[in-house]
């Protein structure tokens, strides 16, 4: 039964280690500041969090510190903040409003307590849908055609818009019934965009939309490479499992270091490198990350209950999707946001039904419900990396070392933040640091 429809199995919910009040408004998006910041608390490291609200306004939160050090009007107008991450210099914020203007924010002055707009541009978009940003360019939906604009952050100027043709349609599949055929201005009826993120080395764009469609966009190339129908409803949100890449440079590097050493016994000992000459070459395990970084492994979720696992292969001739079976599904239908744990371990969703759910790479197994807030769950992020609480910070006490949701308070711990309607951020470590990834 793929159903999550006991506690039984999943053991008993960790409670938040610390809750972030302050927003007057229902809080759409959260995102951690990607490097520890010295500057908060003299003496000691901090882990940054920023929040944006309904109400327009940006918040800059001390985590352990469990306090707002700044906060400032960023899209005080038409629906307030839809989005707010860091950029690639690590001392700018984008945010972006619903009604599509889009700023870039200096976040480094005066130590995170005052901001300076350093530009912005304005994007013809009224949605739902986050941006897209990589190191060069901001991917924003357009409001009709199903067209997607793709921007040059840095110069603030339009870069390209992708856009959809009939023969995307015949790739994809059209849609001749539902919300998203009936919806105003959308192309072949597939809707407006709802989510979109970067993949491959920032060449391909996957973009999901409003007829529960995932498309793959090949940059280089400059057209719509392959795509399915995953849902039959809208595909609210999507995550992509990270690739351990990192991992593969260490063992590139010992493994030379090694090369070396054996170079230096050969000159000592010339039987022993006669011998090591005879023995067969070892698989390097860097060879294995390559051959990983050609697929990616996508996980799914929309207005229904299946959450749904599809697999990218890449290629240098051809992209292909392919649809896995359904992995699990929830038992109250709608899911808001889908966020991966840097690790690639576990990912996080947020529900309509006030709930925050994790589950397991590997195999897709559940794990856990969070049910703190009150309220519709927008938005759900995971620390870059991990983070070693101070002494006198709250650490979580109401899971047990028996059902592997809490580590060690001394050890270093990726954060979950998660957002909600009910104008609360929640904060959770020592989520199932022992899980594995394989």
């Amino acid at each position: 039964n793929i159903a999550m429809k006991t506690k039984k199995h999943l053991g008993a919910a960790p409670a938040p280690v610390i809750v972030l009040r302050g927003h007057s408004d229902a809080v759409n998006c959260v995102s951690f500041w990607p490097s520890v910041a010295e500057c908060l608390r003299e003496g000691e490291d901090s882990l940054v969090l920023l929040s944006g609200s309904a109400d327009g306004q940006v918040r800059v939160w001390d985590v352990y510190g469990r306090r707002c050090v700044h906060a400032f009007d960023a899209h005080k107008v038409n629906g307030g903040v839809l989005a707010v991450t860091t950029l690639y210099d690590d001392k700018s914020v984008l945010t972006q409003g619903r009604n599509g203007d889009v700023s870039v924010w200096d976040m480094q002055a005066q130590r995170f307590k005052h901001t300076n707009r350093q530009y912005g541009f304005e994007c013809p978009s009224f949605s739902f849908c986050r941006c897209a940003v990589s190191s060069e360019l901001l991917a924003m939906p357009m409001q009709s055609h199903g067209h997607v604009a793709l921007w040059d952050w840095r110069a603030a100027k339009p870069a390209h818009v992708i856009e959809w043709h009939e023969s995307l349609t015949q790739i994809i599949g059209g849609v001749t019934s539902g919300a998203a055929a009936q919806m105003p201005g959308a192309s072949r009826g597939h809707g407006i965009c709802m989510a979109m993120r970067f993949a491959n080395d920032d060449s391909a764009l996957v973009c999901g939309w409003e007829s529960g469609a995932l498309g793959v966009w090949d940059l280089k190339a400059g057209k719509l490479s392959m795509g399915a129908r995953v849902f039959k409803e809208p595909l609210m949100s999507f995550a992509m499992r990270p690739t351990l890449s990192q991992q593969g440079q260490k063992s590139e590097q010992e493994e030379s270091k090694q090369q070396q050493q054996a170079d230096q016994d050969d000159d000592d000992d010339p039987e022993a490198a006669f011998m090591r000459k005879l023995q067969p070459p070892l698989e390097s395990p860097v060879h294995k990350t390559k051959k990983a970084k050609n697929k990616t492994k996508v996980v799914c979720a929309g207005a229904g209950e299946a959450i749904q696992p599809v697999t990218i292969v890449w290629s240098k001739q051809s992209i292909s999707v392919a649809k896995q079976p359904v992995a699990a599904k929830i038992v109250k239908p709608g899911v808001n946001d889908v966020c991966s744990r840097a690790d690639a371990k576990l990912y996080a969703t947020a529900g309509w039904d006030h709930s925050v759910r994790l589950f397991a790479w590997r195999k897709h197994r559940p794990l856990a419900v969070l049910r703190f807030h009150t309220d519709t769950v927008n938005a759900v992020a995971f620390s870059s990396h991990p983070f070693l609480a101070p002494d006198h910070a709250l650490v979580s006490s109401s899971s047990s070392p028996a059902s592997g949701l809490s580590g060690s308070p001394s050890s270093p711990c990726y954060v979950l933040a998660t957002a909600s309607k009910d104008r609360c951020i929640a904060i959770y470590d020592s989520l199932y640091p022992s899980l594995s990834s394989s």
